[in-house]
């Protein structure tokens, strides 16, 4: 892994968990059990085609750079909790967002303290499955060094691995202060076991869990692996999980630098924002200290007085001017507002096929949406 590291192979964000040992589709897609059992599968949800973990009654964490909006649904234990304000943990990929109603127990702990590197991790992803082998031409002659990225199922897997190493950004990069940016990193070892488990392009956003005194706690939000890789030093590349980069070449400053193939393996790794390191943040969003980076409410339409009521997808609020915009559609709709504290519609306007509702704050009392 020094090798990597003394370039320093920017991390991309990713999407699903890719297995050493076997390329079945139906493997590792339900909670593991045995001596994994109760190591994080119960305390994720869907957020889009991502996951999330929640954290506490009304709060769960997923990566920043994966998105989402206010008024959109994270679905959890078969039910639906409306998002409706979020909050950033520093400069670190990660994002919490906040949800009305109330989450059934228990939720996620955080690990606490500074000790992960050497542990052994199960991390939880929901996207690609292994694709084609993937070879290199050395002078002892043609080696398999892993696989290429495959089709997206959108499925959860789980899988696992060691910490290897601690990254703090600042180490390679000056424009970081120490502590700014850290991950976890976990190298995909060619000899590791057949659960071995590396990231691919929907895993970002899912979680890693560390066993800490007796119990998993959450330890990192995956970011990203390390990549694109190339056989020559021109073109886009490829994106894989590689037990031995070594004899390819990997960008770093848009630029392609070769490794020296070496006798030793330089096993390719897969990277998640460390918990421990924000913890003062996260503490501070699930305490109520911390104000929010938007909250606002969302709109939820119906088709018929009285029915099931979804959210609109395609709504844009303007908290300074206290509207919010969205399109006509098509037939009768029934609006409500969501929020965690109450909303009311003063009037609304029309613009051609767009519908702009004009709403105030009522009261500041936490209400539950049913």
């Amino acid at each position: 892994m020094c090798a990597l590291l003394a370039v320093w192979v920017i991390p991309m964000s990713v999407e699903a968990v890719i297995f050493l040992g076997t390329d079945d589709p139906d493997h590792n897609t339900t909670a593991p059990d045995g001596e994994l059992a109760g190591s994080g599968w119960q305390y994720l949800g869907k957020w889009g085609v991502f996951l999330g973990t929640v954290i506490g009654p009304h709060h769960f964490i997923t990566a920043r750079h994966v998105g989402g909006t206010i008024g959109e649904a994270f679905h959890y234990h078969g039910k639906r909790y409306v998002a409706t304000a979020y909050y950033e943990v520093g400069s670190a990929d990660l994002r919490i967002w906040e949800v009305c109603e109330l989450f059934p127990e228990p939720y996620a702990p955080l690990y606490p303290s500074g000790d992960e590197e050497g542990k052994k991790l199960v991390v939880f992803g929901r996207g690609t499955r292994r694709g084609e082998e993937v070879w290199l031409d050395t002078r002892q002659g043609r080696e398999h060094r892993g696989w290429l990225l495959g089709g997206s199922d959108n499925r959860w897997r789980w899988g696992e691995n060691i910490v290897t190493t601690i990254k703090d950004i600042s180490e390679s990069d000056e424009e970081f202060l120490p502590g700014e940016l850290q991950y976890l990193v976990a190298d995909f070892d060619r000899d590791g076991d057949a659960d071995e488990a590396h990231l691919s392009a929907g895993d970002s956003g899912g979680a890693v869990f560390i066993k800490s005194e007796g119990r998993w706690a959450l330890a990192g939000v995956n970011f990203g692996t390390e990549g694109p890789f190339n056989t020559i030093p021109d073109g886009d590349g490829f994106f894989g999980a590689l037990f031995d980069v070594g004899g390819f070449y990997v960008e770093h400053n848009d630029e392609w630098v070769y490794l020296r193939d070496r006798q030793k393996d330089i096993a390719s790794a897969f990277f998640a924002t460390r918990i421990s390191n924000y913890l003062d943040g996260i503490q501070d969003v699930l305490n109520g200290v911390a104000e929010p980076e938007a909250r606002q409410p969302a709109v939820w339409f119906s088709r018929e007085l009285g029915g099931q009521y979804e959210p609109e997808v395609n709504q844009e609020t303007r908290e300074s001017s206290q509207t919010i915009v969205l399109p006509l559609g098509e037939g009768m709709r029934f609006y409500r507002l969501v929020g965690c504290v109450e909303y009311v519609v003063e009037d609304f306007t029309l613009q051609g096929e767009t519908l702009i509702l004009h709403y105030r704050l009522r009261w500041s009392k936490r209400c539950s949406i049913r």
